[in-house]
């Protein structure tokens, strides 16, 4: 083979393996963001296992369908079964446990400031259906408890 017919066969290669690469990498792409979507962080997907609680601090948005009241947001961070939080006026911290998609939550413990009474309410009610949780769905940003006492709803704060 002439010099003149090795180069232009080397360039022919050399352009099948860029625009091959190039296909590859695409589909490689697509097949991440397929799976991205069906994981815990993703805004497609929904799941109750124990990583999809663990991480981020939940902001409580409402409890058993009424919206959260007080200045602070009323707060919960799982990690490695332990729960720890604000819940209107007092901190407090217990411990969790996920099996078969079932959510344990307590006893729960908590500070003993006084505040205003209604936030004293929310915050026993708060307490009280967290400690009756039984299951939990994570979808995207947003966290759904269900309790004795209704749903409560997080969103990543």
């Amino acid at each position: 083979m002439s010099r003149a017919g090795r180069r232009s066969t080397v360039l022919a290669l050399r352009r099948s393996l860029i625009f091959g690469g190039a296909a590859l990498a695409a589909a490689v792409a697509a097949v991440a963001v397929v799976f991205s979507l069906d994981g815990p962080a993703g805004s497609a997907g929904a799941s109750s296992d124990a990583a999809a609680l663990e991480g981020p601090e939940w902001a409580l948005v409402s409890l058993g369908g009424r919206k959260v009241e007080g200045e602070r947001e009323v707060s919960a961070r799982f990690d490695n079964g332990q729960l720890t939080g604000f819940a209107s006026i007092n901190r407090y911290f217990g411990s969790y446990t996920v099996e078969d998609g079932r959510l344990s939550v307590g006893p729960i413990a908590a500070t003993k400031m006084g505040g205003p009474e209604p936030l004293m309410r929310q915050e026993d009610a708060f307490l009280r259906a967290l400690e009756t949780a039984s299951a939990f769905t994570r979808s995207g940003e947003t966290l759904t408890i269900t309790t004795d006492a209704g749903e409560l709803v997080f969103t990543v704060k």
